[in-house]
């Protein structure tokens, strides 16, 4: 008997959902978040017009800075703000040979490779 009564409650449910679609109503309430327009979705370009960032005096300025830039590195190769001669990589023979030997002292003092050298 409860099967019959949930069929025909069924069939009546069914009958109404589709008196309410071909009458083209909704089947069901919208929901809030469904009916929620982000702001600004309708529009386009709704910011403020932008302003270019380079005009002719910022392109000027640009060019002179420029020049002054390479203006110092031609003069930096052409060894102009060297002024301490020690800054420079050229180092005199006795300091060559100094380095050369200590390192390979260090190196012989503190290598694994030692043991095998002296055999």
């Amino acid at each position: 008997m409860g099967q019959v009564l949930d069929d025909s409650a069924m069939a009546e449910a069914l009958d109404r959902a589709n008196k309410k679609a071909k009458e083209g109503k909704e089947l069901r309430p919208k929901l809030m978040e469904e009916e929620y327009v982000p702001p600004f979705a309708e529009k386009r370009n709704t910011g403020p017009k932008l302003t270019p960032d380079w005009t002719p005096e910022r392109l000027d300025e640009y060019a002179k800075a420029q020049g002054r830039a390479q203006a110092w590195a031609r003069r930096a190769k052409l060894g102009e703000f060297v002024k301490d001669p020690f800054e420079t990589l050229d180092l005199p023979a006795g300091i060559r040979f100094y380095a050369v030997v200590s390192a390979f002292l260090v190196s012989f003092a503190y290598g694994r490779a030692t043991p095998g050298f002296l055999r």
